[in-house]
């Protein structure tokens, strides 16, 4: 069975999916909480990832083979997408022709999972960066937004959410370099050492 990128990132596809693995969350909750374990750093992979990840998601049993190896495509995707120098990185969100208030819904539930599997990672007592502080506050308020009042925003409550969804996306990105790919570019003679 060949893994299409577009079928794994895909919000419906995801969606799917999750309900056959009976998963609590959902695509786009489910797609935050990668995001997050990977903009914190996260470098388990193959089945200690999954072991870490599945119950994040609210899935209780191993699912089946084929749904594994979609869940590995998915991180494998998300972290090629997040290292693009082209920037190709995209929310997994409901298509535009959806009601604002189900892309809404689906953006706060993406922001709530990105916390979620940030949190999840072990970041050593470190201190955050202001900015990054900021980054994170923000996206606790958009997981908190009133969707039930999108609808009386019209046209500007349409733009506003696409300005949104490019500030979460923008900023995911540069989490992302924050915490993994500058690490990544630190000279071994310069990497901090442990004496035992």
């Amino acid at each position: 069975m060949t893994v299409e990128r577009d079928d794994i990132l895909d919000y419906y596809e995801l969606g799917q999916d999750l309900k056959t693995m009976d998963a609590m969350a959902g695509a786009s909750e489910t797609h935050g909480i990668l995001c997050g374990q990977l903009c914190a750093g996260s470098r388990l992979s193959g089945l200690g990832w999954l072991k870490q990840f599945l119950p994040l998601v609210g899935v209780k049993r191993e699912p089946w083979e084929s749904l594994t190896k979609k869940l590995y495509s998915l991180r494998h995707f998300c972290e090629e997408d997040l290292e693009s120098n082209a920037l190709n990185f995209q929310l997994v969100l409901p298509d535009d022709e959806e009601v604002i208030e189900v892309r809404l819904n689906a953006l706060s539930e993406w922001c709530s999972g990105f916390l979620a599997g940030f949190g999840s990672i072990s970041l050593q007592s470190k201190v955050l960066p202001e900015e990054v502080s900021s980054v994170l506050k923000d996206l606790q308020s958009i997981s908190q937004v009133d969707v039930a009042s999108a609808d009386e925003q019209g046209e500007e409550g349409e733009g506003d959410y696409f300005e949104v969804v490019e500030y979460v996306r923008m900023a995911v990105i540069s989490l992302y370099q924050e915490f993994v790919l500058q690490h990544r570019l630190i000279p071994q003679d310069q990497a901090p050492t442990t004496l035992h």
